[in-house]
């Protein structure tokens, strides 16, 4: 169990620039915004599965339950951006009325954990996250055309191919659909 607690973990540390909405350069991506719910599932499944965060949860019947003000220190300890006051709030709401968050007050403090739903969902999209890396790392130029900053035309990237695959960024572009698709 261990061991699968610490391959989560490296794989949101080795994908936290997508999930951020960055290239695999740390530029800002046309993309960004497909990460945000995914990000904050993330953060989430995280502080309710660690041990690290254990004195900020509460138990019932089938759901773990982690102090919602306390999300922005996991989130830290992911490098993984959150912004509590408003989009924290929208995008756990959205969860919520999907089925994939559930929230309870306890004792004046304000609870949340993702359901079985919401843990399979996250699991399957942090896969797909890992897809699309490897599409980007197999073909550079793949991704700076998401770059949200103008990329000359010219641009070539050392020890790759030019880009004619309109099969694989198809492919590319129903990850990135599927990743968002909540």
């Amino acid at each position: 169990m261990s061991s699968e607690k610490n391959d989560f973990l490296d794989s949101i540390t080795d994908l936290y620039l997508l999930l951020n909405g960055k290239t695999l350069h740390g530029k800002k991506a046309t993309y960004g915004s497909y990460f945000t719910t995914l990000r904050y599932a993330i953060i989430l499944l995280y502080a309710i599965t660690s041990e690290i965060v254990r004195d900020e949860k509460e138990f019932i019947q089938d759901c773990t339950l982690f102090n919602f003000y306390r999300l922005n220190k996991v989130a830290d300890l992911l490098h993984l951006e959150f912004e509590k006051t408003r989009v924290a709030k929208k995008v756990y709401t959205e969860l919520k009325n999907k089925g994939y968050v559930k929230t309870e007050r306890k004792d004046g403090k304000e609870y949340i954990c993702l359901t079985e739903k919401g843990k399979m969902s996250c699991k399957n999209k942090l896969e797909e996250t890992r897809k699309l890396k490897r599409y980007f790392m197999s073909l550079p130029l793949l991704q700076v055309k998401y770059n949200e900053e103008e990329v000359p035309a010219v641009m070539v990237v050392k020890g790759s191919q030019p880009l004619s695959h309109s099969y694989t960024e198809r492919l590319v572009k129903q990850i990135i659909n599927r990743i968002s698709d909540w």
